[in-house]
């Protein structure tokens, strides 16, 4: 099942996204302005939904697909590393 992406609400939320927007990546934001296209989500939607002839509504809940979109950009702009260090990364 693809999910979209979908913030949990929780008690410390506000405090940590005030100090999150202070971080500025000069390599990311770019990419990131990139990334919020939302024919290149539902693109990425289409091909996740194409694995297999149910698999966009059955099934266990999988990553959205901008998130794997993020993590396919990260992982080649690391260059060739692992998937665990990838995660590590994230």
């Amino acid at each position: 099942m693809i999910n979209s992406t979908s913030h949990q609400s929780w008690l410390f939320y506000s405090p940590l996204a005030k100090q999150a927007v202070l971080l500025k990546d000069d390599l990311l934001d770019p990419v990131d302005q990139l990334l919020e296209d939302p024919a290149l989500v539902d693109l990425v939607q289409q091909c996740l939904a194409a694995r297999s002839p149910a698999s966009a509504r059955t099934g266990r809940p999988g990553i959205p697909p901008d998130r794997v979109l993020r993590c396919c950009v990260m992982k080649h702009l690391n260059g060739p590393v692992s998937f665990c260090s990838t995660s590590l990364t994230l």
